[in-house]
């Protein structure tokens, strides 16, 4: 039994709850370490949902989604009501949910013909989300925003270091040149560091990303996922929200120059994004976005997982390419 199973155990005692079933298991970066899972089941004769999470990293959801509920006044944009609840730690939280209307998910097929919807909907929620921390913030939310990137793309960087190495060490092969992609890494950093350095933090929801969105009826819809609200650098949202959308959706089965051609696309329109929020430097704003899209993708989505080496290998040519293309 592992911990989210230990956990649910342990929530049964206090919850009468009936017909749980596992919908979804989330993982942190490799299948063994489970991070949290979420369940439908029955609680007072109604539909609900069950949420567990038991994360490395600090995981605050609860409070983010009780104060968006709080403050929320869209009138389109909504989130599901909590039932019951426990913050057991930092890390550690669970959360019994509405069940809502059956809808259409902002999948990549959805969002590849409505992505002007989509982005539409986050200038809504954008609008509507609490401009104030809920909490106390934690020491690395106090860093300036380029010190912030700095620090996140090192511990992704120590990641993928170190299973690259290992996986070196069980086969006598690298997918990478070494030298190469530290000097390109070095490079970026200098870029990210003068894009972000005078930018501001903001509280933000973090992961406004596809499977996040449901469309429940006209003009009618749930953000779902509070788990990654904290301060955030201006503009980070915009390369998250590609990230999602296109440099982690699987279109590496496109040849390289369509996928290419899509990044150019999204970051167009998110270019206008970021001009209607008022962002100053919008193009260099996105060129550091995506370079730090890129290296999160290279270092914790690609060398630090279990993905096959065929996979890699090609999810590192295109990502690196995109580097190349935006150091130029």
């Amino acid at each position: 039994m592992n911990n989210i199973e230990s956990l649910l155990a342990d929530i049964k005692t206090k919850v009468a709850l009936e017909k749980v079933e596992l919908i979804y298991e989330g993982y942190y970066y490799r299948q063994e370490q489970i991070r949290g899972a979420v369940y439908s089941c029955e609680y007072q004769g109604k539909p609900a949902i069950l949420k567990i999470v038991d994360d490395e990293r600090i995981m605050l959801e609860l409070d983010a989604h009780k104060d968006f509920l709080a403050k929320n006044t869209s009138k389109k944009l909504r989130a599901p009501q909590i039932y019951q609840s426990e913050q057991i730690s930092p890390s550690c939280t669970w959360i019994l949910m509405e069940k809502i209307p059956e809808g259409q998910v902002f999948d990549f097929q959805y969002i590849e013909k409505n992505r002007a919807e989509f982005l539409e909907m986050y200038l809504e929620y954008r609008n509507n989300f609490p401009a104030q921390p809920s909490r106390q913030l934690t020491l690395a939310e106090y860093l300036p925003s380029n010190d912030f990137h700095t620090m996140r793309l090192a511990r992704w960087a120590d990641l993928g270091n170190t299973r690259e190495y290992q996986d070196f060490l069980k086969d006598g092969k690298r997918i990478v040149d070494p030298a190469k992609l530290a000097d390109l890494f070095s490079s970026s950093l200098k870029i990210i560091n003068q894009v972000f350095r005078d930018r501001p933090m903001i509280w933000s929801k973090g992961n406004f990303w596809p499977n996040h969105l449901i469309k429940t009826a006209p003009d009618q819809y749930y953000l779902l996922d509070f788990g990654l609200t904290k301060m955030y650098p201006q503009g980070y949202e915009l390369g998250a929200m590609l990230w999602a959308c296109h440099l982690m959706s699987f279109h590496f089965n496109d040849p390289l120059e369509t996928w290419l051609a899509g990044v150019e696309s999204w970051k167009k329109d998110l270019t206008e994004l970021a001009q209607k929020l008022n962002y100053p430097e919008t193009e260099q704003l996105l060129r550091g976005c995506l370079l730090e899209r890129a290296w999160g993708s290279i270092y914790a989505d690609t060398l630090a997982t279990d993905k096959p080496a065929q996979f890699k290998t090609k999810m590192m040519e295109y990502l690196i390419r995109l580097v190349e293309q935006l150091l130029k």
